[in-house]
């Protein structure tokens, strides 16, 4: 199906009232393009791997899907080709959202049926650009995009952040790039802890993917020294070396733990749009998944608990839970699973969610 090429902002009006589908296994990616694309107007479905993404492109009209590559359960390949097996979907615009957009990574998405390649980190203006070139547009949806763009406010000042860089992918938004950078210090603590523990497991792949999807979470708010060290640890993961790898992941640790040390003194005074819920930032759904799996860690007895509660705590401080997060850390110190159990219990109910 093919569309009509228009400049940015005209494809941006023409693309309004027009349903796509993002496929993403990872929360902080898919709450991005929930924040661009539904901004413009665009009525946009979530999924977290392919085999979801299979069974709702089945029973739901999309001008278009969004694909990442590496998700579990289901790739990106595999599910664009069990999708260009139906002969109904045989012209549907399908467009891989990848960080690794080499020339033999576009050659594999354009081989299983892919139409093209969207570079993560996520340029808005390319982005626009491609779905303009795929998508059949729209010319009597005339809106204006309502994209809260600050012109006139600073980017915030944070040492290990090229916000300048990261505002050009974003067209811009001030407004964005703050949501962005909180969400990344609520959600992304955790994350050399959860690669470890798939290393220490024997699940090399899930290792791989983690560091993947961290180093185009970073690259999303500038932070290029943290993106590079992700890059380090996946490219070690891919190629099967160990010598090295523990030295890695404390380099990446360590730049992590700085990062979030600075965000958290820049953002401190930083107050949401009017209109904001407490912990707006945070995805609500995904932390429900996150406690449920702590909840089991906890219940068995597991000593993956200790390595992942600081992410945990991270997370419920950002939702109004801080009191609540420093009783767990300290029960876990303890060894008390139990008590850390029954305070997550806690927790959860005051947030309406059942573990």
């Amino acid at each position: 199906m093919n569309g009509i090429l228009m400049n940015g902002h005209d494809t941006e009006k023409g693309l309004c009232d027009v349903r796509l589908l993002v496929v993403d296994d990872d929360a902080f990616s898919r709450k991005l393009m929930l924040e661009i694309l539904r901004k413009r107007g665009i009525c946009v479905d979530v999924a977290g791997n392919g085999a979801e993404a299979v069974e709702k492109i089945g029973r739901t009209d999309y001008a278009a899907v969004l694909m990442d590559c590496r998700m579990p359960v289901m790739d990106g390949f595999e599910a664009t080709r069990k999708i260009r097996a139906d002969r109904r979907f045989a012209d549907l615009p399908i467009l891989a959202m990848s960080g690794d957009a080499t020339e033999d990574d576009v050659k594999k998405c354009l081989e299983c049926g892919m139409n093209g390649c969207i570079a993560k980190p996520i340029d808005v203006g390319q982005l626009f650009t491609t779905l303009g070139c795929w998508v059949k547009l729209k010319t009597a949806a005339v809106a204006e995009p309502n994209d809260a763009v600050v012109h006139g406010d600073e980017a915030p000042n944070i040492a290990g952040l090229e916000t300048d860089k990261a505002l050009r992918h974003l067209g811009g938004n001030v407004d964005l790039l703050r949501k962005l950078i909180i969400r990344f210090g609520a959600t992304q603590a955790d994350t050399v802890a959860r690669i470890r523990a798939a290393i220490e497991s024997g699940d090399a792949e899930t290792a791989l993917r983690a560091a993947h999807t961290f180093k185009g979470v970073a690259g999303n708010i500038g932070a290029t020294q943290m993106s590079a060290c992700a890059a380090m640890v996946e490219s070690m993961l891919k190629q099967g070396k160990a010598d090295g790898l523990a030295d890695a992941l404390d380099e990446m640790e360590q730049e992590l733990n700085l990062l979030r040390e600075r965000i958290a003194a820049a953002m401190s005074g930083y107050e949401p749009p009017a209109g904001a819920a407490p912990g707006s930032f945070v995805d609500m759904a995904a932390l429900a998944g996150e406690l449920r799996e702590f909840a089991t860690l906890l219940a068995t007895g597991d000593s993956r608990a200790c390595k992942l509660v600081d992410g945990i705590a991270y997370r419920l401080g950002a939702v109004g839970q801080n009191i609540a997060a420093g009783q767990l850390k300290e029960f876990i110190s303890q060894y008390d699973f139990k008590g850390a159990l029954d305070k997550l219990k806690e927790a959860a109910q005051a947030l309406e969610i059942a573990l």
